[in-house]
Formats: C-alpha cells, structure tokens, sequence
C-alpha cells in the first residue's frame, strides 16, 4: 500500500481493523430465507459489488438466498473476517464462543432487547461484551 510520503506499507502492518472494514469473508450466523438481515446483507452485497466470499450458517445448514449453507461456523473450514450475528439473543453468548473458536475476531450483533429496553438490557450488552473481549472477539 502505497502512503502519503510515497513510503509502501507491507501486508505485515496492515492495520487491525482492516479484516473489519475490508473483509474479504463473511458469514451470516442465523441467515434464513425469510429474515429482514438476510436479504439487507444480500442486497447490499450486490449492490456494492461485493467481491469477497460470503457463507450462510444456519441451524439446517441451508443455502439462503444463493449463498452455500453451513450447519455451523467450523464447517465453513475457511479464514473468516467478519461474522454477522443474527440469532436470537439468548444464543450470542454461544455465537461469540464459536467465532472465538474459528479465529473470528470480528463481529457484528443485529439483535434487539439490549441497552435500548433498559437496565436488564444494559446488563445483557455488557455481559456480552466482556464475553466477546475475554475470548478475542
């Protein structure tokens, strides 16, 4: 990459974040034909062209809207950089301990009943995100 003083940057420093804002893998935890996030991620995907690879996980393993399905995140067998998270949120804690387990470091939660109910809400969100950090995620 080339740098403002015309220095190049090698692969080694890419910054941290890079997976999360230039993925060049994602899967869809909890991706059904039928949910609103699916077809947003999908949409979205197309319309900004996204060329990365992109896995569907599910409890059946489905394919979801032409995207291969896998019965879970270890399946998928490849590098991921990002995992969208859309499964109820009793099931994040588990979500986040299998990212952990396949070396996703990076996620992001489309779920609802956390800060924005309140107190209980805000005790979940901290919960999860002391769970996320304590494994890497």
């Amino acid at each position: 990459m080339n740098m403002p003083d015309g220095s190049v940057r090698s692969k080694s420093s890419e910054h941290r974040l890079a997976p999360l804002f230039e993925p060049k893998s994602v899967a869809r935890v909890g991706a059904s034909e039928k949910s609103y996030w699916s077809t947003l991620l999908n949409n979205n995907f197309k319309a900004l062209d996204y060329q990365g690879k992109v896995y569907a996980v599910n409890r059946n393993g489905n394919d979801v809207l032409g995207i291969k399905g896998y019965k879970s995140i270890a399946e998928i067998g490849e590098p991921v950089d990002v995992a969208y998270m859309m499964v109820p949120q009793a099931a994040n804690l588990d979500v986040i301990s299998e990212l952990a387990a396949s070396n996703i470091k990076f996620a992001i939660v489309l779920a609802s009943g956390y800060a924005e109910i309140g107190e209980e809400g805000q005790r979940a969100q901290d919960e999860m995100a002391a769970h996320a950090r304590s494994v890497g995620v």
